[in-house]
């Protein structure tokens, strides 16, 4: 759960990007991020509430809580509060159903996996970032035309 333990020093939001350093990646890879104006926007927000370092930050310390960052287990309760008609899922079974929708908008695979930071047993000779930054504007496209959708009824 990269995203959780991530720290505001880490995104250029001017840039559109994120920056995850090696040492927090399955790959031990650092790993340039390009992020949607959409998602620029939440994160924006995000930080004009200011609670700490961390990009979503715990804002109740339970006992024997240590890190100033949100758990994955408040993500999991929060989907299950949600009580919604959808079999169970967790946080970590939305990584799955993001390569799914992104096969769906036509996505290739091996970009969907890079997407998720999968190594790529592929030879490949174009820009990684690229490839994922038109990744993430198919996928935000898409969502934000659901959201839409959502909002007429």
């Amino acid at each position: 759960m990269e995203l959780l333990k991530a720290t505001w020093d880490e995104f250029d939001l001017k840039a559109g990007e994120w920056h995850l350093p090696a040492e927090r990646t399955k790959t031990d890879a650092a790993i340039r991020i390009p992020l949607s104006p959409w998602v620029v926007s939440i994160l924006k927000e995000q930080k004009a509430r200011g609670h700490n370092a961390y990009v979503f930050p715990v804002l109740r310390i339970a006992p024997g809580k240590t890190t100033g960052y949100m758990g994955e287990t408040t993500l999991n309760h929060a989907l299950y509060m949600l009580q919604s008609d959808l079999e169970p899922f967790t946080v970590h079974d939305l990584r799955r159903t993001a390569c799914t929708h992104l096969a769906a908008l036509g996505v290739a695979p091996y970009i969907a996996e890079m997407c998720l930071n999968h190594t790529v047993e592929k030879d490949f000779a174009g820009d990684f970032v690229e490839c994922r930054q038109e990744s993430a504007a198919v996928a935000a496209g898409h969502a934000l035309r659901l959201a839409h959708r959502a909002r007429q009824g």
